[in-house]
């Protein structure tokens, strides 16, 4: 799982209650982006991070573009984000 892992970790806040969630990895955000993603928050970003965190889980991106392109998806959603 290591060539998987992030420099940087994001949490971020889930639900009404705040709940966080912290990511660190490209396999965690694939999972939360297929399994936990909000209702209603899947849009054409949330397509693109999720093909280019099945790309970088299969070797063929960067895990920074990984990072970078869910950090995209949950600015699109509305998700807060804490870096």
């Amino acid at each position: 799982m290591s060539k998987y892992l992030w420099n940087r970790s994001v949490t971020i806040v889930t639900g009404e209650c705040g709940h966080h969630v912290t990511i660190n990895n490209t396999e965690q955000a694939l999972k939360f982006l297929l399994r936990e993603w909000p209702a209603g928050k899947a849009d054409r970003i949330h397509a693109m991070a999720k093909k280019t965190l099945i790309g970088t889980y299969h070797s063929q991106g960067s895990v920074e573009e990984a990072c970078d392109a869910f950090l995209a998806a949950a600015v699109s959603a509305g998700i807060a984000v804490r870096k």
